[in-house]
């Protein structure tokens, strides 16, 4: 090679015949791993030729590894005005795209080379993936399927399909394409991590276990897995065991709730009679209203316990949670912006206490009612359904439909149709939201209440007014248990962890049934039984 006698940080000036003689040495270091050296050989390579689209690329791709995906789509869309049909680049520039957060363009971009080159196993995996995480995975799936079969190889292709086989419910094909995946790869942690989830779900625990637990023994910080692990044991009543894995949920990403930053430390069983505490709601309301049992019996051994709830709990728990030295705060993002958070000495997160506490399935704080409704608003109820005939039932079909599982959690309100075979009964809408409007169209006669239910002292008002509450799990069916009044429980082939396995009580509410589905999916059977039991007087 040619050059100066002179030179500059990005090393010696090149004549312009040596440009593609120093691309290549910087395309060589850029696969040796040593992005540096590439970086410098292509400056030194766009110092005669500008423009030169090669170099570009060069430095778009570096930029990416980097993870500058700013700077790598600047020098990607250079190189690409020069090479508009070089498959290559746009994936490279579809994968930036994705990295910024914009999934339209990356779409776009790997379309455009799955188009010019569509035997690239590479590329297609990326769009594959691009579409999945959009919760396209129809769309994802043959291109996962176009990668496996173009690269038998490629590990990482055959994870992706398992994803989207899972996702589509067609979990023994995706376990298929996990073990392949791992034959390949023994040592692929996320593989491990993913077929123990299908595994959970389709009720093969002991197998879910042993994958999670070599995922761990490969990577003992990986947070999914000690997630994972978490709720499987709580599913299995390992309670010890899995409250503290459950305290990983803070390290996966992105996170079951976002951590809270306080300045005092985190209670961890520290002796409390002088002290201070404060004890905060995490994750969804029904988590909140299972969990707050645990606020009286920590007040018993405190000088003043301050509990942190949203709002729509306030009313509810104010009335409900009786110790003088334990207050119901509203969270504090529902403080007036000039206030803040009592003065403490400790925190603690809600479901943070089992483990502290040490409770066992044996030994679950169950005693109920622990949560009261008021006395005023449920003869307002009761005035209200007496014209009603027969026992009153309350339904609940739907939860938020934000939460990961609420598709195999909730159900339309015309899956309930056959409770009208079922004579003696009224039925009477708890539901909320969105899914509330099906009770006027559902070919099944029932009371609409929902208008009322401002809050959960509303509901747990109503509740209270009634015989029964038949509901999916969602919040009220913990409010009814809370309450002491008799709830069904309609639960899904994978249930969550709280519900346990194979039992059709539960520890955590004396009075709840739990109506299980035979088989992924099966609310036709849930349904048959309920009537016979309803029928039955139940």
């Amino acid at each position: 090679m040619t050059g100066g006698t002179s030179g500059s940080a990005a090393g010696p000036t090149i004549l312009a015949t040596d440009v593609a003689q120093v691309l290549a040495q910087g395309w060589a270091q850029q696969r040796a791993g040593d992005l540096e050296s590439a970086a410098k050989l292509c400056e030194q390579a766009l110092t005669p030729d500008p423009e030169n689209p090669d170099g570009h690329h060069l430095l778009g791709v570096i930029a990416y590894q980097l993870g500058h995906a700013d700077v790598a789509l600047h020098h990607l869309q250079r190189a690409v005005a020069h090479r508009s049909e070089d498959a290559a680049l746009h994936g490279t520039i579809g994968s930036a795209y994705r990295a910024l957060g914009r999934p339209q363009q990356a779409r776009a971009s790997l379309e455009t080379a799955v188009r010019l080159d569509p035997d690239a196993a590479g590329t297609r995996n990326d769009l594959g993936i691009t579409l999945a995480e959009q919760g396209l995975l129809a769309e994802a799936l043959p291109h996962f399927q176009a990668a496996v079969a173009l690269d038998p190889k490629l590990a990482q292709a055959h994870c992706n399909l398992g994803r989207v086989l899972g996702g589509l419910e067609r979990l023994d094909d995706a376990v298929a394409s996990y073990r392949e995946a791992l034959r390949l790869d023994a040592g692929y942690v996320n593989a491990r991590n993913n077929i123990g989830i299908d595994l959970t779900r389709l009720a093969r625990y002991e197998e879910a276990l042993a994958e999670l637990d070599e995922a761990l023994r490969l990577d003992p910080e990986n947070a999914a897995a000690h997630s994972n692990r978490a709720v499987l044991l709580l599913r299995l009543g390992r309670f010890v065991e899995g409250f503290a894995e459950y305290e990983w949920r803070w390290r996966t990403f992105p996170p079951r709730s976002p951590p809270r930053d306080f300045a005092q430390p985190q209670w961890n069983g520290e002796d409390l009679r002088a002290a201070t505490l404060m004890l905060h709601a995490e994750q969804g309301f029904g988590d909140t209203l299972q969990f707050c049992r645990y606020a009286p019996l920590v007040a018993r051994a405190c000088a003043k316990v301050f509990l942190e709830v949203p709002r729509p709990l306030l009313r509810l728990f104010r009335q409900s949670l009786a110790p003088e030295n334990l207050e119901i705060i509203p969270r504090l993002k529902d403080f007036p912006a000039t206030q803040a958070l009592p003065p403490t000495d400790y925190h603690c997160p809600l479901l943070t206490l089992p483990r502290i506490l040490g409770t066992t399935v044996d030994d679950v704080p169950a005693a109920v009612p622990y949560l009261a409704a008021d006395a005023t608003l449920t003869a307002g109820w009761t005035q209200s359904l007496r014209e009603l005939p027969g026992r009153k039932v309350g339904l609940v079909w739907a939860g938020l439909p934000q939460y990961s599982d609420d598709a195999h959690r909730s159900l339309p309100l015309a899956r309930l149709a056959p409770l009208g075979t079922v004579s003696g009964v009224t039925f009477v809408s708890l539901q909320t939201g969105e899914a509330a409007a099906q009770a006027a169209s559902a070919g099944l006669t029932i009371y609409d209440a929902s208008p009322g239910l401002r809050d959960f002292a509303d509901t747990a008002a109503l509740v209270a007014a009634l015989d029964l509450v038949i509901s999916v799990d969602t919040a009220t069916a913990h409010l009814a248990g809370g309450l002491g009044k008799p709830v069904w429980l309609l639960n899904r082939f994978d249930t969550d962890w709280r519900w346990l396995v194979d039992r059709s009580d539960s520890p955590w509410y004396p009075t709840m049934r739990i109506f299980r589905q035979p088989r992924r999916g099966d609310w036709d059977s849930v349904m048959a039984q309920i009537c016979v039991e309803l029928a039955r007087g139940g």
